[in-house]
């Protein structure tokens, strides 16, 4: 399949510190009142970032190239969709795997919430890169699991439109490596 590479520098995947606080339950607000723990999250912070190899595999298609399953509702007036899938790579994976098996649970869920909001991060920078880029006025980033388009279309999208053997698609429509999404946005030309 014909598609084009994009590898960001990874300034791009960190994550804000109070987005990634919020995503561990800790208001950032109150993050000064136990420092041993505020201590333990920012070394966790500073160690993923040394984990990513962020990539975007990415390629725009006319809707008639594209079935209806794929293409959102709040799509309806666009005449052309690009569909990305953005990776944070298997290094990450196995950094929170090696977590788990040393029984670092802690220090893994943390990750995992890093991981979680590096990978918005990385798709946030991107969507602005591809509209910057473009001549054309696009819609909001859309990814399948909302609307009307299933999650389950992840795996038709990496076999028949992207064809990249470095993804698993498991039925359900999770993509591994664990930190892997697809996301669409639309054109009006």
């Amino acid at each position: 399949m014909k598609y084009k590479i994009y590898i960001p520098p990874k300034i791009y995947c960190f994550p804000e510190i109070k987005l990634f606080y919020s995503r561990c339950l800790i208001p950032f607000s109150s993050q000064s009142k136990d420092l041993n723990l505020i201590k333990k999250m920012n070394e966790i912070y500073y160690r993923s970032t040394f984990m990513l190899e962020p990539k975007i595999y990415y390629n725009s298609f006319y809707l008639d190239q594209l079935t209806e399953e794929i293409i959102p509702i709040q799509f309806k007036d666009i005449k052309k969709m690009t569909i990305f899938i953005s990776t944070l790579g298997k290094i990450f994976d196995d950094f929170l795997q090696n977590l788990l098996n040393e029984n670092r649970i802690f220090e893994a869920v943390v990750a995992d919430a890093w991981g979680s909001e590096s990978i918005e991060a990385l798709n946030w920078h991107f969507d602005k890169y591809l509209k910057a880029k473009s001549l054309m006025r696009g819609t909001r980033r859309f990814s399948p699991g909302y609307g009307n388009v299933d999650i389950t279309v992840n795996k038709f999208i990496v076999q028949n439109l992207f064809d990249i053997g470095e993804f698993s698609v498991f039925e359900s429509g999770e993509i591994y490596p664990k930190k892997t999404t697809i996301c669409f946005v639309g054109w009006y030309i």
